[in-house]
């Protein structure tokens, strides 16, 4: 019996001409891809990453986290001094802020004096705030945000405070997110 031989094939030079297929892709082709895809990131980014709408959420829950805690310190501020019975009628103050019940009234002079905002009597801008307050309640929100004419609680993105309303009772403070 004969061993098996192993016998290698010898390929010709034109096979292997042949057999050399190019694997990848060109440099142009990897360009206009990279160019495609900016595109679409371009295009797609803003609906995935509403960094302005946040940032507005975020800062009104921060100014909701500030007028509850300025609340509270000046309620216990005005508990030490005898002033928490008061009516807006009485004019009493603790640290020039205006209370009723021993919490800052919704006014100027009331929870945006205690939260170091701008003071004023009537809608005002300022160059981060708007706010507008009526009988024991104040709206405040971006001023970027509001459209000129409109009323804050039209834009369904703003904070509040509701003042307390009897003796032994707390502020409301509060936000809305819907449309920021």
């Amino acid at each position: 019996m004969m061993p098996f031989l192993r016998m290698k094939k010898v390929r010709s030079s034109c096979e292997n001409a042949q057999m050399k297929v190019e694997k990848g892709f060109t440099l142009v082709e990897l360009i206009v891809v990279i160019v495609i895809l900016g595109i679409l990131a371009v295009m797609a980014a803003p609906r995935f990453f509403d960094f302005t709408s946040q940032t507005r959420k975020n800062s009104l829950n921060g100014l909701r986290g500030a007028m509850e805690s300025a609340a509270h310190l000046i309620n216990a501020r005005a508990a030490i001094e005898g002033k928490t019975n008061s009516i807006i009628a009485d004019n009493v103050y603790v640290e020039g802020v205006h209370l009723v019940y021993g919490y800052p009234t919704a006014t100027p002079d009331g929870i945006l004096k205690a939260v170091e905002l701008q003071k004023s009597t009537t809608l005002v801008n300022n160059s981060d705030w708007v706010y507008h307050h009526a009988t024991g309640l104040i709206y405040i929100t971006h001023a970027s945000f509001k459209k000129e004419g409109a009323a804050i609680q039209a834009t369904d993105c703003y904070a509040f405070y509701r003042a307390a309303e009897s003796p032994g009772a707390t502020p409301e403070v509060g936000v809305r997110l819907d449309h920021c």
